[in-house]
């Protein structure tokens, strides 16, 4: 394998398992009095003026197609501040493999905003997927069948608003990576602003180490692991991309139960087994008639 081929391949793993390690840090810098909305918001809105340097997005660009990118903004502002707060306040393994539902979302959304076909058999997938789903959520013997609680809303919304993120970005042929960067990394400090606000989140009260910590996070941590994943998945196929991303949940199941202690029940790891793979033949599938 030559080093060009290697290159997508690391990019792809590094972003991935970067992301299954995350709840690390941000257990870290919550512990240090920096709640999670307030992580959030300082990690991207501190990183910002890298992304700004180094992207040089196009202003003519931008209102040309401000209406599609304000919707980027906002789905990619409320994915990744559902996710972080979801990390932080949930079993990690749990959070991740509801967010990987994620492809079955893709589909729906490309059917619904790009016009693309919806095959008959995804009904089969979407229900292998909403099987596993019930699996992980149900709680037998208790006063309700299904528990649902708040961080399993906040993972199935992450991973949902991260679809409709790739849905628009894979619309927007005519807008580079450099607008459409700038509009989802500026989307999550304003979202978090507003989800404090309206919350009566008050003002975080931390030590100089806790905002350089948020700071080192967004920049060395969330914009590497975005830029990574962009140069990956556009120098690879699809279908090999999705099983290198699967590392995220490898990373995030062996680290949370080394570190944290956090196992799935046999229900719940079947389940989470039903999810990948009814995502793994949405991708599959989607490869081939491409």
């Amino acid at each position: 394998m030559t080093n060009s081929a290697k290159g997508p391949i690391i990019a792809l793993l590094y972003s991935a398992s970067f992301w299954g390690l995350t709840w690390l840090p941000l257990r870290l810098l919550q512990g240090q009095g920096l709640a999670g909305i307030w992580i959030t918001f300082f990690a991207y809105l501190l990183s910002l003026p890298l992304v700004l340097i180094l992207s040089r997005p196009s202003r003519a660009l931008l209102i040309a197609h401000r209406h599609w990118l304000l919707l980027l903004a906002l789905s990619s502002g409320w994915a990744n501040l559902a996710f972080i707060l979801a990390m932080l306040d949930g079993l990690v393994v749990r959070v991740l493999l509801l967010f990987y539902l994620s492809p079955l979302w893709a589909v729906l959304l490309a059917y619904l905003l790009l016009g693309e076909a919806l095959r008959p058999r995804m009904a089969g997938v979407l229900t292998l997927a909403l099987t596993g789903v019930v699996l992980m959520l149900w709680r037998p013997g208790g006063g309700d069948a299904l528990q649902f609680n708040l961080v399993d809303g906040l993972a199935l919304s992450a991973g949902f608003t991260f679809a409709l993120n790739n849905v628009i970005v894979r619309r927007l042929t005519q807008v580079s990576m450099s607008e459409k960067l700038f509009a989802a990394w500026t989307g999550v400090p304003l979202v978090a602003l507003g989800g404090a606000l309206v919350l009566g989140e008050p003002w975080p009260v931390a030590g100089a180490p806790a905002y350089l910590g948020a700071a080192l996070l967004g920049t060395l941590g969330f914009y590497t692991a975005a830029v990574s994943l962009y140069y990956g998945l556009t120098r690879m196929p699809i279908q090999r991309s999705a099983v290198l991303l699967m590392a995220e949940l490898v990373a995030g199941g062996i680290s949370s139960a080394w570190l944290a202690g956090e196992w799935l029940s046999p229900r719940e790891f079947l389940g989470g087994a039903m999810i990948i793979l009814a995502g793994y033949l949405v991708v599959r599938w989607g490869e081939k008639a491409a």
